[in-house]
């Protein structure tokens, strides 16, 4: 969450800005930035967008603005994607093979483009219930043993069930392996 005036410095500066007072003045007065409170004036005009001058295209011939020097390329950079090659490789062959005259951050970009506008495939796991878990162990923080009442760092036993993702999670302060599917589980000390 961005930084924003409290409704009763709002409605305080909104208030000054009605009796006409400056945006310095308010400053002295309130404390808030003098552009935080041209933010909040409602006379306030926005600031006009720059429009480039000069010609529209680069002296390779390609538009400039929001088309990339990459867009005439699409469908090559598209099919060695679909291959699964790199940023970098691509930006190699397109310099061999079609001589390519932009940098490689120009076909990197693209490159993200064209993958965030793929669907990524994801395998779905289904399995009855009772049929798989996913086990796991991981030292926990340091915690206050309840046998002994020291601090120590326990196990923490961790099983996540496939069928429906519930885990459960239990602290054991003796190390445990576990073998095989969970056909037997020893203790050590």
């Amino acid at each position: 969450m961005g930084n924003y005036l409290k409704m009763a410095d709002k409605q305080r500066i909104l208030a000054l800005l009605e009796l006409g007072w400056s945006y310095r003045r308010i400053q002295r007065e309130t404390g808030v930035d003098r552009e935080t409170v041209a933010r909040y004036d409602p006379r306030r005009e926005p600031k006009p967008a720059k429009v480039p001058t000069g010609p529209t295209a680069n002296p390779a011939g390609v538009p400039t603005g929001s088309t990339s020097a990459c867009e005439p390329y699409r469908h090559i950079i598209e099919a060695a994607v679909a291959k699964g090659l790199s940023a970098q490789r691509i930006w190699q062959d397109l310099k061999e093979d079609y001589h390519f005259c932009h940098g490689y951050c120009s076909v990197k970009r693209f490159v993200r483009k064209i993958k965030h506008h793929r669907p990524e495939v994801a395998a779905v796991m289904e399995h009855p219930p009772g049929e798989e878990a996913q086990l796991d162990f991981f030292r926990a923080p340091v915690t206050l043993d309840p046998e002994t009442g020291r601090w120590r760092r326990p196990w923490i036993f961790r099983m996540v069930l496939s069928c429906c993702g519930h885990s459960y999670e239990e602290p054991m302060w003796r190390r445990v392996f576990v073998t095989g599917r969970l056909t037997r589980i020893l203790t050590a000390r």
